[in-house]
Order: C-alpha cells, then sequence, then structure tokens
C-alpha cells in the first residue's frame, strides 16, 4: 500500500524502496548463485531498490530514468555472462495508468 501511495504522490524514489521484500528476502537470496555480486553492481549502477521476483531465481531493479536502468542492464549482463549463466533481461517502465481492460 505505501508503494502505491508514494508512486500516486510521484515520489519514485520512495516507492522503490517499498518495493524490497526485507522479511523474507533474505532467506531466498543465498538460494540465487552470485545475489551479492548482483545486488552491489546493480546499487553501483544507479539501481534505487532490488529484490527477488516471486519465489525466484528472477529479480527485479528498480532505476528512476532510462540511463541508470540501462546501466544496470549493462553490469548485469557483463556479470551473467561472466559466471556462465543462462539469462533474459528487460527493460520496462511502470505504468501512469491502473488497472483497466486492454481490447
Amino acid at each position: 500500500a505505501t508503494f502505491l501511495a508514494e508512486r500516486y504522490e510521484g515520489n519514485g524514489a520512495e516507492a522503490a524502496l517499498n518495493m524490497e521484500d526485507l522479511l523474507v528476502g533474505p532467506h531466498r537470496q543465498r538460494l540465487i548463485p552470485h545475489f551479492e555480486k548482483i545486488r552491489t553492481a546493480s546499487i553501483q549502477s544507479g539501481a534505487r531498490a532490488m529484490g527477488i521476483a516471486g519465489s525466484g531465481p528472477s529479480s527485479f531493479h528498480i532505476a528512476l530514468n532510462r540511463e541508470d536502468a540501462q546501466s544496470i542492464a549493462s553490469r548485469l549482463s557483463g556479470i551473467m555472462n561472466e559466471e556462465a549463466v543462462p539469462f533474459e533481461l528487460y527493460i520496462t517502465e511502470i505504468a501512469l495508468q491502473g488497472a483497466r481492460e486492454i481490447s
């Protein structure tokens, strides 16, 4: 709920901070190879927050602008290639319009 409130108010940085799972995330991160290396590179490249999507091994990284998103993607691609881990990477934006029917 805090994430939605911050987005509504236009506070992207504050909204990003509410995306991290501080309860279960720390226990699941040890199940993801190279997690700390990925986290460190992501934050150093401009991520405001990151987390584990679902039960893993997918992760998400939140940037406030496209330039930082590209920088994060470049660093993470490098790590995954260096560690010979197959991966798919997507850059997208948070929709400004809420849930709606698409025809």
